[in-house]
């Protein structure tokens, strides 16, 4: 008996073991584009959610990109993109809304921010340690000779000083790195200077203000990381706004239609003390109230009489997203279908303006080509669409009265 076990112990030990003794797969974003240039992002396993806000998985820093932008979903052995915002996610220069992502994908968020989706596969040897490659399918045989070779003749190759040594050259060379880069810093540095001027939140549709000069609002149409906001006056001018006057005072951002819509609804422990847009605490109980209304209030938006009801969707659909936890967007596939087809038909994408912006772009329109008084009326035709409000839980409303007041002070013939 105890040979019968021996001998099965030794076939065992003769038997070939397999290289491979089961697959997976795992991603990760190679950024091509935009602030996070050069960067390696992972991709979780279950969920990730890409977007500005700092409670993102995968936080990009463009202001442009809303807080929370875009989601990648792992099904089985697919990867979902959804698109969360409503400034529009571009898979191969395509608009999408929701798309299986396959490996070298280009995904494009915001106005610069570029990400290769890779897909990798993760292969466990035998002796059950991982060995990570692009998915680039099964090596050739004439390939997998030439790499038996070449690991045979460094086996056989004497190991090199460098090989032996290797942490110290490298500790080394890290250590005269930070010398000569601290040399560097005390050259040029000098007490009196600040550091880097944060990049104002400001998105493409909002406006920019001089505060003590005779410059009218402008429009930005531009944010360059390193050189300021370029905003458009009446005439057509384009002038540059330095990030520095923002911080100094000497530029105020006036938020627009799309930045006043993304808003994130936080527990009012959290929230910073002038901070508007709170709940008491998350709530399951609350977050289904909200949802149940959201729907009702969007499906009756179309009636005569009950277009406010549209906003008032996109609010509760929000503020529901913020009792369930904060996540960005809802579980049930017909609840957050109906979240973005409502934040779609009241703002729209770049492509496509909702009804809301589209008479906003207009009424900006006119109003830069001095047509003041159709410019009022569609401005008046904008706050007929919208829940009544003065406060900033609507600054839709805010953002349109101002402009208002600011067209009749520079006609005052008009009422």
């Amino acid at each position: 008996m105890a040979a019968e076990k021996e001998d099965t112990k030794n076939q065992a030990a003769r038997r070939p073991v397999s290289s491979v003794m089961s697959t997976a797969a795992r991603a990760h974003l190679e950024c091509t584009g935009g602030p996070e240039k050069g960067q390696t992002l992972r991709v979780a396993p279950s969920a990730t959610v890409l977007g500005r806000d700092a409670s993102c998985d995968v936080v990009l820093s463009e202001t442009v990109i809303s807080r929370q932008h875009a989601r990648i979903d792992r099904r089985a052995d697919q990867w979902l993109l959804t698109n969360l915002s409503s400034n529009g996610t571009l898979v191969n220069k395509k608009s999408v809304t929701e798309v299986v992502l396959t490996d070298g994908d280009e995904i494009r968020l915001g106005a610069k921010t570029r990400l290769k989706f890779i897909i990798e596969s993760v292969v466990l040897s035998g002796t059950g340690r991982p060995q990570f490659r692009r998915r680039t399918g099964a090596p050739s045989e004439a390939e997998a000779a030439a790499a038996e070779a070449e690991k045979a003749e460094a086996e056989e190759a004497p190991v090199s000083v460098f090989r032996r040594r290797k942490f110290l050259f490298v500790g080394l060379a890290v250590y005269l790195a930070a010398m000569l880069a601290f040399m560097i810093v005390s050259l040029f540095w000098s007490p009196g200077q600040t550091a880097k001027t944060a990049i104002p939140d400001l998105a493409l549709d909002d406006t920019v203000i001089l505060p003590g000069t005779s410059q009218p609002p402008m429009r930005v149409i531009a944010i360059e990381p390193n050189g300021g906001v370029r905003c458009e006056n009446r005439l057509g001018d384009i002038i540059l706004v330095p990030h520095e006057d923002f911080a100094a005072g000497k530029a105020v951002g006036v938020r627009g239609i799309r930045s006043a819509l993304d808003v994130k609804y936080l527990v009012k422990k959290d929230a910073p003390p002038d901070y508007h847009y709170t709940i008491d605490d998350t709530n399951s109980v609350m977050g289904d109230r909200c949802v149940k209304k959201a729907i009702e209030e969007y499906r009756v938006h179309k009636v005569p009489g009950h277009e406010p009801a549209l906003f008032g969707a996109v609010r509760l659909f929000q503020k529901a997203l913020a009792y369930y936890g904060g996540r960005g967007y809802f579980e049930k596939p017909a609840e957050e279908q109906a979240y973005q087809a409502a934040l779609k038909e009241l703002v729209g994408d770049q492509e496509n303006p909702g009804t809301i912006l589209r008479d906003y772009k207009e009424a900006l329109f006119l109003d830069r080509a001095g047509q003041a008084k159709q410019a009022k009326v569609i401005y008046d035709r904008i706050l007929k669409s919208l829940p009544d409000m003065d406060n900033l839980d609507n600054p839709i409303c805010v953002n349109v009265k101002r402009r208002i007041t600011d067209l009749v002070k520079r006609n005052p013939d008009m009422k």
